[in-house]
């Protein structure tokens, strides 16, 4: 049998189990069960029995009850089994971002609810920038389809019913830039007029303000404002106020007091102020903790004036140090949860085997230096353009290594997921976003989601040795036996796409988003190899006929993931996020300004 996460303990016993006409009967007996969140199972040929824990046991052994409900036979049945699991980390989480244009339509968002209840998350956050409705705010959302007070309280309300807690999250020092952009706003942003980023191999000029000025008391004022609006929706005691990522931090306004006594402490204080706030409001506070980890000095301030707070170490590739930072909040006695990602995000179609490395990796040193849980991640930076589908093998092995590592360190993901998230009978589908997902490795790229830079940033330089100039570093140099294979590749998860037949409720969906998704990759590929057989670092320079047929496929594309994206999402943010799209049709009829 295929269950995610694959229990701690599952033997064949004798005989059938007539699982499709049997109601389990369950107890609650925590001298039987001792750990919490833990059940048995025993399927016998005239009964099923439940013993969980507690409520929440019970309810984990009912979702591998469910999965095993998707595999009974044509009559029925399923072997009897007898199963003993409990989760190796009591926090289980998901954060998914909505505020990279991307809302989902609550009937898209509930039913990834159900999914995460399947695979036994136990806690689930909305990635806040700007996509909350606040009173008194409103040119600040008004274009973005944001969450209704009404809204949040009924997500809570369904995951509360799921034994999933529905955490706050608001950032509210960092990436504010759909804020700063705005009057009265910008006027106490760090950085109104943008910044110089350099803290990259490829250092480049950022127009948008992102950060508060700490020192401005309305920024503060801000803050306030928003969680005393946001917090009383939800039924949490914790709330992620992010704070990550405060790239023009002492670039600007504060920059004076960051010489005087370092930009960590001048960061620090800020946070205290925001934890503050959210004290006042009895609420536990999780942030970011890649700023504090780049002023290490201040881990033992961090404790004292932040008591309790849990940081978030958040790594998103096969190389993320989790040792020495996990080591480094462990020892300062810090509480601190780790965070990978679905390895998604800047691109289209994913990259599997870093989704699924990436979670084994962080809790695998999460254990070994005392995590409290992981959050699990899926970003949509500049654009959220990714289907669906391609999230779908991390949110699966982050559930999966995060319940018992041991058990599911080796999970067939692909099987997992063809028999419960795509509902497959065949078994194609899962290959197919398996082989979308390794485009990078025909590229030789180790860490780049190449294919989708070269369409949202599309103006990134090829250089005469074949290295793409990325903001983090240049990449392996292309090829065109690179490019060939990567085609091949692509070619081959298309016919999948096209020869699978999920049985999910979304499945035409589904397929469409991923054959548009191929069309992209594809005009992508065809990018590239222009700029290459061309001899030019920019799609403004390849010949006419190239531009032409490459415009034609673009603004066919176009439309296409429009009606995709209205099918799943809402429509705000859409504008903004095909915007890139549009840039790129300029270039190809030879604008560089666009």
């Amino acid at each position: 049998m295929i269950l995610a996460p694959q229990p701690r303990t599952l033997e064949e016993t004798a005989g059938r189990c007539p699982l499709a006409t049997l109601e389990a009967q369950c107890t609650i007996d925590p001298a039987s069960v001792a750990q919490a969140q833990g059940y048995t199972l025993d399927l016998k040929p005239d009964a099923v029995h439940l013993v969980g824990h507690d409520d929440a046991g019970v309810f984990y052994g009912r979702q591998t009850l469910a999965q095993l409900r998707r595999q009974v036979d044509g009559d029925g049945a399923v072997p009897c089994l007898h199963i003993e699991d409990w989760p190796d980390l009591p926090v289980r989480g998901f954060m998914l971002d909505v505020s990279r244009d991307r809302v989902p339509t609550m009937q898209t968002l509930l039913a990834l609810i159900d999914t995460f209840a399947l695979l036994k998350y136990n806690q689930f956050q909305l990635y806040t920038e700007h996509t909350f409705a606040y009173a008194g705010h409103e040119k600040v959302w008004k274009d973005a389809s944001p969450f209704t007070p009404d809204e949040i309280r009924q997500i809570d309300d369904y995951c509360a019913e799921r034994f999933i807690e529905l955490v706050p999250n608001q950032n509210c020092f960092g990436h504010l830039e759909r804020w700063l952009k705005h009057e009265p706003y910008r006027q106490f942003a760090e950085c109104p007029d943008g910044f110089i980023r350099d803290d990259l191999p490829e250092p480049f000029f950022s127009p948008e303000a992102k950060t508060l000025d700490p020192l401005d008391s309305r920024s503060l004022e801000l803050v306030e404002d928003m969680l005393a609006q946001l917090l009383p929706c939800f039924r949490s005691d914790t709330i992620n106020i992010g704070c990550d990522e405060t790239f023009d931090l002492g670039k600007g306004k504060s920059k004076s007091e960051c010489e005087r006594v370092g930009k960590g402490r001048v960061y620090l204080d800020f946070v205290r102020k925001v934890y503050d706030v959210c004290t006042k409001h009895g609420k536990q506070v999780q942030y970011w903790g890649d700023i504090i980890l780049h002023s290490p000095e201040l881990l033992p301030a961090v404790k004292s004036e932040l008591p309790g707070a849990m940081a978030l170490n958040w790594g998103y590739e096969l190389n993320h140090p989790f040792d020495k930072e996990n080591k480094a909040f462990h020892e300062a006695g810090l509480p601190y949860m780790v965070c990978p990602a679905n390895a998604t995000f800047v691109g289209i179609g994913g990259r599997w085997d870093v989704a699924i490395g990436n979670a084994v990796n962080a809790v695998e040193s999460g254990l070994k230096f005392g995590t409290s849980g992981m959050l699990n991640t899926w970003w949509g930076d500049f654009g959220h353009w990714q289907p669906h589908a391609v999230n779908h093998p991390g949110i699966v092995m982050g559930a999966a290594a995060s319940w018992c590592l041991e058990t599911n360190r080796g999970l067939d993901v692909a099987a997992a997921l063809d028999t419960l998230i795509y509902e497959d009978a065949g078994g194609r589908l899962a290959g197919a976003v398996r082989e979308m997902g390794r485009l990078r490795d025909d590229l030789d790229c180790n860490r780049e989601n190449v294919l989708g830079w070269a369409m949202i940033r599309d103006e990134v330089e090829l250089r005469d040795d074949g290295y793409l100039k990325m903001p983090w570093g240049a990449t392996g140099p292309l090829t065109h036996e690179k490019l060939d294979a990567a085609q091949q590749r692509l070619e081959s998860a298309l016919a999948g796409v096209a020869l699978a037949d999920p049985k999910r409720a979304d499945a035409a969906l589904l397929l469409d988003e991923l054959r548009v998704a191929g069309r992209m990759l594809h005009h992508s590929l065809a990018n590239l190899r222009g700029r290459l057989e061309d001899g030019v670092a920019h799609s403004t320079q390849l010949s006419a006929d190239r531009r032409a047929a490459l415009l034609y496929d673009m603004t066919a594309i176009i439309p296409e993931f429009e009606t995709n994206w209205r099918q799943r999402s809402r429509p705000g943010g859409l504008t903004d996020s095909v915007a890139a799209l549009h840039r790129i049709c300029g270039h190809y009829r030879g604008d560089p300004g666009c």
